[in-house]
């Protein structure tokens, strides 16, 4: 398939994902999977990881996020390291999110903050700030909270102060989106 062909037909799957047809959407990408193309895989491994698939399948969803993993997509990254957490294998749950953030990812980041939050402070505030420069607005948040309270030892609470007037229309925004995704539902995926 034609490059300009498969960027439109990956568009058109992630439109009706997005419009919650996800029927649709696996049957739309299964007929132009070629078994290689990274991207498509990923999206096929998210469809099988959801709950609302009739196809549900998580080793589908490992396999497909793995071939796009391998390739880089930070997103599949994150995937793997979910299904790994799922499984109960934290240190290879682990691997992938470090790799996912290194890729860019900054919800991994963000996630890596939360999980050596408590054992490793000084790992976890370096992954707060890479969440932050990456543009994760819950992390420049939780940064602009963590300089205001002192915390991670750092003491300059006049420039927390200024970095959490700064990033107030960040965190509008970020309350904006949330409330818009979550549609008065409460939870999540656990990554």
């Amino acid at each position: 398939m034609a490059s300009d062909n498969l960027s439109l037909a990956i568009a058109s799957a992630n439109k009706l994902l997005a419009s919650g047809k996800i029927e649709a959407a696996f049957d739309a990408l299964s007929q132009i999977f070629d078994g290689k193309n990274p991207e498509v895989a990923m999206i096929l491994g998210y469809i099988y990881g959801e709950d609302n698939f009739k196809g549900k399948n998580e080793d589908k969803s490992f396999l497909y996020y793995m071939l796009a993993a391998e390739a880089g997509f930070a997103y599949a990254q994150q995937g793997i390291a979910a299904i790994y957490r799922n499984r109960g294998d934290e240190e290879k749950s682990l691997f992938w999110l470090s790799k996912a953030s290194n890729s860019g990812n900054y919800d991994a980041s963000l996630l890596l903050f939360y999980h050596h939050r408590t054992p490793d402070r000084k790992e976890s505030f370096k992954f707060l700030c890479l969440a932050a420069a990456q543009g994760n607005l819950e992390a420049k948040q939780r940064y602009a909270i963590e300089m205001l309270k002192g915390n991670y030892r750092i003491l300059k609470i006049p420039i927390g102060f200024v970095n959490c007037l700064w990033n107030i229309p960040a965190i509008f925004r970020y309350a904006q989106l949330k409330a818009k995704n979550s549609n008065g539902k409460r939870g999540g995926s656990s990554y």
